[in-house]
């Protein structure tokens, strides 16, 4: 009989997934396994699940409790692994897997004002070079994390053109895509550097980037900025100065939906210029 944590083995040898969602899916499925892991798949029943649920929100198989989108994430992870060995006829009787998921918490919504960006940057010289990389293309494209992590000299960065590919080779397209974005002047001054120090082929970004970017925005005042404030901060500050929303979404790589859900409120000040424009 399959058990959750082999139908999650064979998952994994048998999905093609790039390595960073390998990881991803790996990182989920850690307190499931804990929690199931040795149960046949079979018997894994949507009272299971939100069992599961409630022990993960009040803290259980981690050192403190976690939010609902972690737990959501999780149970997601979950169900592709057993839909997936279902179809493979591995799960004796399997038939669709879906589960009941905590809802999404609200939009995270902090980001730096021009004011503070402008703080930040002034900054950035006390920074690493990987950091400064870091913070330049997170402010300037508004691309998650991964994204930047993943960034490779050749053709990715392409200095013949002055182009900046955020896909990586033979990766797999998801529906977060990744977009194709020029350099500006002080980010390929920045590239050129550890170009010459690197070479063709080589990550543009250290695997401990995040955590000294951590470290440096705590030692100058903004230890809340996180790589995600930085990609709010992007989006939020094009929209402030009046870039149309579709080239927003193609510039940062975003869904033009998430821009009019998630982005478009911080902007109310254009609506309330509009309104006093009308003089009534």
């Amino acid at each position: 009989m399959t058990t959750v944590s082999n139908a999650f083995d064979h998952y994994l040898q048998h999905h093609s997934l790039p390595r960073r969602n390998e990881i991803t899916d790996r990182n989920n499925m850690r307190a499931v396994l804990a929690a199931i892991g040795g149960r046949t798949a079979a018997s894994i029943s949507p009272l299971d699940i939100d069992r599961y649920t409630q022990q993960r929100l009040k803290g259980k198989y981690s050192k403190r409790s976690v939010k609902p989108g972690t737990v959501r994430r999780e149970i997601v992870t979950l169900q592709a692994v057993l839909n997936f060995c279902a179809r493979k006829g591995l799960i004796e009787g399997g038939g669709i897997y879906s589960f009941s998921k905590p809802t999404d918490g609200p939009p995270r919504d902090k980001w730096l004002t021009e004011e503070q960006q402008t703080e930040v940057l002034a900054d950035l010289w006390k920074a690493d070079i990987d950091v400064q990389i870091f913070v330049r293309m997170g402010l300037t494209y508004g691309v998650r994390r991964g994204a930047m992590m993943g960034l490779s000299f050749g053709p990715q960065v392409n200095f013949l053109t002055g182009a900046i590919d955020f896909n990586e080779p033979g990766s797999r397209q998801t529906r977060k895509k990744r977009p194709v974005v020029p350099m500006t002047k002080s980010i390929r001054g920045d590239l050129e550097m550890v170009f010459k120090a690197k070479g063709r082929g080589q990550k543009v970004l250290a695997r401990n980037t995040a955590a000294l970017f951590a470290a440096h925005m705590d030692r100058v005042g903004y230890g809340w900025v996180t790589p995600h404030v930085l990609k709010h901060t992007a989006i939020t500050l094009m929209l402030r100065a009046g870039v149309r929303d579709s080239e927003v979404a193609k510039m940062t790589g975003t869904d033009l939906r998430t821009i009019h859900s998630v982005y478009r409120h911080h902007t109310l000040g254009e609506l309330a210029d509009i309104a006093e424009a009308r003089g009534v």
